[in-house]
């Protein structure tokens, strides 16, 4: 059981090293998709009327 207990560390490091591997490129891809989302969120909201005659 000790050694069970004992493998759990370097097998989440192992994943974990695993499921960081692509960070930056997913981060750049993440704040490219967020900057084009808010420019059509703004540029939505300044084209609906309703708000241009408030």
């Amino acid at each position: 059981m000790a050694l069970a207990s004992l493998i759990t560390f370097p097998l989440g490091m192992v994943f974990f090293m695993l499921m960081m591997a692509g960070y930056n490129k997913n981060y750049a891809r993440t704040v490219a998709a967020t900057s084009t989302l808010n420019n059509t969120a703004i540029e939505y909201i300044g084209g609906i009327e309703v708000i241009k005659n408030a």
